[in-house]
């Protein structure tokens, strides 16, 4: 039995995106406005919590579980 491989199905090629670029555009507009009008972005650094992501950390204590009271 001898498969012959086929031929890679054909791929519909898609109309670019033009909602996207005008999104760009008036958020670029906007920005460009609130510049004018004297806002000022503040741009902050990356979080000590989202340097430490990936590092485990044996040196913090556990929550203790409180016990809860039951009714009777």
């Amino acid at each position: 039995m001898s498969l012959s491989p086929r031929p890679p199905a054909p791929r519909a090629r898609r109309a670019p995106d033009l909602s996207r670029e005008l999104t760009s555009e008036r958020i670029a507009d906007h920005l460009a406005e609130f510049r004018r009008e004297g806002g000022r972005i503040e741009r902050i650094g990356t979080t000590r919590v989202l340097t430490r992501i990936d590092e485990t950390t044996t040196d913090v204590p556990r929550p203790v579980a409180v016990p809860t009271r039951t009714r009777a």
